[in-house]
């Protein structure tokens, strides 16, 4: 059974080519279901959730091999509850989680390290939280953009407690959210961009896992069709 672990590769990388630098082992605490990354391009490091341990782990930007974390968040007044994403904020020096189970944006410092209680928490029902799944900050504009069940919702950086959003991504025609496909979004800045992507089911697939038929088995990943939505950032 491979074992769970982060690959580095040359900027300049292209087609099959061996990692630099390999990030793997007991000492990283990194785990199976820690299916998301955050890089601090500024403090040179390396933030990843692991949802069993209920922690945030930060790594060293230039790890390798089996290296210790610099910094763990974890422990009951954290509140992490099976937390699987993570986005950094350089400028400012928070880090953020969407939490899925207690319908919540967490804040952190980034320098927290051991049991502490979030800064900030974004919850309560003007948010319209609703199973959020991803979070991703501009630092820039002052912005962070969550998405949830059924769209993305964009707030003030500093926004806590219960605040409604400042702007509402969703609908029949922008198709977001993860009921609608898209299972993670990124700020850009410049230009101040949006990006959304995820997957489209094709009808068969639908069918399939609503009836529960056999043939979903033989679904492959080619029948999954990448998906991309561009938006402007309101003012």
């Amino acid at each position: 059974m491979s074992q769970p672990r982060i690959s580095a590769y040359a900027s300049s990388a292209n087609g099959n080519p061996v990692p630099v630098r390999v990030i793997q082992g007991e000492k990283t605490l990194q785990a199976r279901t820690s299916h998301y990354i955050a890089v601090d391009s500024i403090h040179d490091e390396i933030a990843l959730p692991n949802p069993f341990a209920q922690a945030i782990v930060f790594l060293p930007g230039g790890a390798k091999g089996n290296e210790p974390p610099l910094r763990v968040i974890q422990g009951p007044k954290t509140l992490l509850s099976s937390v699987d994403n993570v986005a950094v904020d350089p400028i400012h020096n928070e880090v953020f989680t969407a939490s899925f189970p207690n319908d919540a944006i967490f804040v952190y410092r980034r320098e927290a390290n051991g049991d502490v209680a979030p800064i900030r928490i974004i919850q309560g029902p003007k948010t319209k939280l609703d199973r959020p799944i991803r979070v991703d900050v501009d630092p820039v504009n002052n912005v962070i953009g969550v998405v949830t069940d059924h769209n993305i919702l964009f707030f003030n950086r500093a926004d806590d407690g219960d605040v409604a959003p400042k702007w509402v991504l969703g609908g029949t025609k922008v198709t977001v959210g993860a009921g609608g496909g898209s299972r993670d979004v990124r700020l850009y800045p410049e230009g101040k961009k949006i990006i959304a992507g995820g997957v489209i089911r094709t009808d068969a697939q639908a069918r399939s896992a609503q009836t529960g038929a056999a043939d979903a088995l033989a679904v492959t990943a080619s029948a999954l069709l990448a998906c991309g939505i561009t938006a402007t950032m309101a003012t």
